[in-house]
């Protein structure tokens, strides 16, 4: 049923066949539609790519996204923006290590290897300097459980220690596991992050 603000005010809701509503100031009458769910095959694979990057993205908001990617960005959140990103790398379907969790100047390095021995995935780097990165370049490492949907994060290894540990808990299971490492020039207040690496834990 359609709401009005006196004789000529705004109109809003629903009149027979129409729909009268107002979007950022503007007012506008479409034609009143019965949204249809088919549920098809491709609609279901979309929800589940939706629902996969929300998760990761909530699980690295605090720790990864806020810090590292909010101060770079102007017009979208760092959440939406990691939820685009992998939206966008999804396209043929889910891979973990398609997508980017930082971007940046800063000298990248690929992950060499990420091992779960215990509670900790241990991720390893070249420590080599060939670019425009220092020796004390924060490691940001993280580790996301892609069945729990939960993330573990470690910043206290710099660029040249070539190694750290990132604690995940007990009954991890290395399949479930995604290694992701990228580096930035400060761990409080950073100027410039690099590209982040993806890897499959083991």
């Amino acid at each position: 049923m359609a709401k009005t603000n006196g004789l000529f005010g705004k109109v809003s809701g629903k009149v027979a066949q129409l729909v009268f509503a107002t979007w950022k100031g503007i007012e506008y009458v479409r034609l009143y539609v019965i949204p249809a769910n088919p549920n098809t095959a491709a609609q279901q694979l979309v929800r589940l790519k939706f629902i996969g990057a929300v998760r990761f993205a909530k699980s690295i908001l605090g720790s990864v996204l806020q810090p590292f990617v909010d101060p770079f960005l102007k017009a979208v959140s760092a959440y939406a923006h990691q939820v685009g990103r992998c939206m966008t790398a999804w396209a043929a379907g889910i891979d973990w290590q398609a997508f980017f969790i930082t971007e940046g100047t800063l000298e990248s390095t690929p992950i060499t290897g990420a091992t779960l021995a215990g509670t900790d995935v241990t991720i390893t780097w070249d420590s080599t300097v060939l670019g425009n990165g220092a020796p004390t370049d924060v490691a940001g490492a993280v580790v996301y459980d892609i069945v729990n949907g939960v993330s573990f994060f470690n910043a206290t290894a710099t660029r040249t220690d070539g190694t750290v540990a990132v604690a995940v808990g007990a009954g991890r299971v290395a399949a479930n596991l995604k290694a992701y490492l990228f580096f930035t020039d400060d761990a409080t207040a950073p100027t410039v992050t690099s590209n982040s690496a993806a890897l499959a834990v083991t």
